[in-house]
């Protein structure tokens, strides 16, 4: 796959670009969300500084979730497209990535200071741990999700440590 392909670094890419060959109209998945009482934007916020960077972010609060491991034909899937299984909440966002090539993260709410979320540029020097374990020098071509006080994730990339969802984490 060429740089200039990304729509087809996806099942709904892939799917795309046969219809297009073969003259048959794509069937999408039916997405059937059920929103709660409570508006998001009384929970959290969502504040972008470099809309060139990141012309849209969007955030959802997901409640009353319990952890646990994936079932066995996730962790399958997910295991064969080379990515590690972690448990049920963080293998859905990466099998909606290898889905619908959307990247995705989920993050503790509780561990999401000032429960917010700020997508803004690093500065040259700054210094990032992903949830790989890696160290990462950055600089101001990096776009960084952030909380209320600083880098929760490598945008589009990877989460970092400092907001992994745990056995007891809330999801945002």
């Amino acid at each position: 796959m060429t740089p200039n392909r990304s729509d087809c670094a996806s099942v709904i890419g892939i799917a795309r670009e046969v219809a297009s060959l073969t003259g048959q109209k794509i069937r999408l998945p039916r997405i059937d969300v059920k929103e709660g009482g409570t508006y998001i934007t009384r929970i959290t916020s969502v504040t972008v500084t470099d809309i060139k960077g990141c012309p849209r972010y969007a955030a959802g609060m997901i409640q009353g979730v319990e952890l646990k491991p994936s079932p066995f034909w996730m962790r399958y899937r997910l295991h064969v497209s080379g990515i590690r299984h972690i448990n049920n909440v963080v293998d859905i966002s990466n099998y909606v990535l290898l889905e619908m090539g959307q990247p995705l993260h989920t993050f503790d709410y509780d561990r999401l200071r000032g429960h917010r979320i700020v997508v803004s540029r690093a500065k040259d020097g700054d210094v990032f741990t992903t949830l790989d374990g890696q160290t990462r020098t950055l600089n101001r071509e990096h776009l960084m999700i952030c909380d209320g006080e600083g880098p929760v994730a490598l945008a589009g990339i990877m989460g970092g440590q400092n907001s992994e969802i745990y056995g007891d984490s809330r999801i945002s």
